[in-house]
C-alpha cells in the first residue's frame, strides 16, 4: 500500500477529534455527469470522509449545472464541501488521495473538460498559496466558475474572493451558466 493509502486508511480507524484541534480547513468541488450523478457525489463524499486524517464539516446542496468549457455533454451535478485535514497531510498528499478516489470510480483521461463519472478539485488548503506543475492553490478556476462559487457561498458566506465577500463577488462578476438547485444535501 502506498504511503498515502496508509495515511488515509479508513475502514478500521476511528476518528478522535484530534483533527478538529490541529487541522487545516480545505475546500473541494465535486462534479459528475455520467451515470447516477447524485449517487456518484454521495459515494465520493463518503470516501473522502472515511479517511482517518480528514473530517468533512459541511456539504453544499446539489446543483445541476450546464457544462462550461466543452458544451457537447450532459449537465453536471455539482457540490462543494468543507473539510478539515490533519496538518501533517501535505496538499500533494491530499491531492493524491483525491485522485485515487477518482481512479477507483473508474475515471480515465479523456476529453479535457469532457464527461466524467467524478471530478474532485482541491479549491483551498488552509491559507496556503501554491503554484506547481501538479497543483495550484487556490484553484485557478474558482473565480470564473459559477458552479463552484454558488455552492461555496452556501457553505461559507464569509469567504472572500479578491478581498470581496463571495456573494458580492458573484454579483459583480455577472457570471453566465445555468446553476439550478436540485436538493439539499
Amino acid at each position: 500500500m502506498c504511503s498515502i493509502g496508509k495515511m488515509f486508511k479508513t475502514l478500521s480507524s476511528k476518528k478522535t477529534g484530534r483533527i478538529e484541534r490541529i487541522g487545516l480547513d480545505v475546500y473541494m468541488s465535486l462534479g459528475s455527469n455520467i451515470g447516477d450523478r447524485e449517487s456518484n457525489l454521495r459515494k465520493a463524499v463518503e470516501l473522502i470522509a472515511s479517511g482517518k486524517n480528514i473530517d468533512v464539516l459541511k456539504v453544499s446542496s446539489i446543483y445541476e449545472t450546464e457544462p462550461m468549457y466543452f458544451k457537447d455533454q450532459g449537465y453536471f451535478y455539482n457540490i462543494v464541501l468543507k473539510a478539515r485535514v490533519d496538518k501533517k497531510v501535505s496538499p500533494f498528499e491530499l491531492l493524491e488521495y483525491l485522485k485515487k478516489i477518482e481512479s477507483d470510480f473508474g475515471r480515465k483521461k479523456g476529453i479535457k473538460y469532457g464527461p466524467r463519472i467524478i471530478d474532485i478539485d482541491l479549491l483551498y488548503y488552509g491559507n496556503v498559496s501554491l503554484n506547481s506543475d501538479f497543483l495550484t492553490i487556490p484553484h485557478t478556476g474558482i473565480k470564473e466558475r459559477k458552479f463552484v462559487l454558488i455552492p461555496l457561498n452556501e457553505i461559507s458566506p464569509g469567504l472572500k474572493i479578491n478581498e470581496i465577500n463571495i456573494k458580492s463577488f458573484i454579483k459583480k462578476e455577472n457570471l453566465t451558466g445555468s446553476v439550478t438547485l436540485v436538493r439539499q444535501w
